[in-house]
């Protein structure tokens, strides 16, 4: 052995602690509350809670940036899932044509359909909401699309993020 290589009894040591601080951390961390949105990320409009009462199954948020957000449902055999992207100072698109409705407005929110799309705007942010998979003819997703545009409207715990 030469004099500058650490010997077994060090690395077990080493190797223990490391293993140590990992679990201790794990134990540690705040556990996520589905009820709750989830601090500093802009698409965490609303609460695992609330979304999984939407589509009727239970979700959980993927690992995001912060500015897209992906919700799947934990039950493999449903597909349903959420995608909210949050946008700052964006400008909805006007309505026109087939497939558009004319926007809504509530308490200082605004919310546009434009065709599969569904934006809503709240405070200083838009978001996009999109339930999928769409059906062939797309009446659940859309459906489902406005529940959560009316909760996320009616919420005013968002309006300054």
């Amino acid at each position: 052995m030469h004099p500058s290589e650490p010997k077994a009894s060090e690395l077990a040591t080493a190797t223990f602690v490391v293993i140590a601080i990992i679990l201790i951390s794990f134990i540690l961390a705040p556990q996520r509350n589905p009820s709750e949105l989830v601090r500093g990320v802009p698409c965490s409009v609303l609460s695992e809670t609330e979304i999984g009462a939407v589509l009727g199954t239970h979700v959980q948020l993927e690992p995001t940036s912060g500015n897209i957000c992906r919700y799947v449902s934990t039950d493999r055999s449903d597909e349903r899932n959420l995608i909210v992207v949050a946008k700052r100072d964006t400008e909805l698109p006007a309505t026109w044509g087939e497939g558009s409705n004319a926007g809504l407005q509530a308490a200082g929110s605004a919310l546009v359909r434009h065709g599969d799309t569904l934006y809503v705007r709240k405070g200083s942010r838009s978001y996009l909401l999109i339930v999928l998979p769409h059906t062939a003819d797309g009446e659940l997703a859309f459906n489902q699309e406005m529940r959560l545009a009316a909760r996320l409207a009616s919420s005013g715990r968002i309006a300054n993020r």
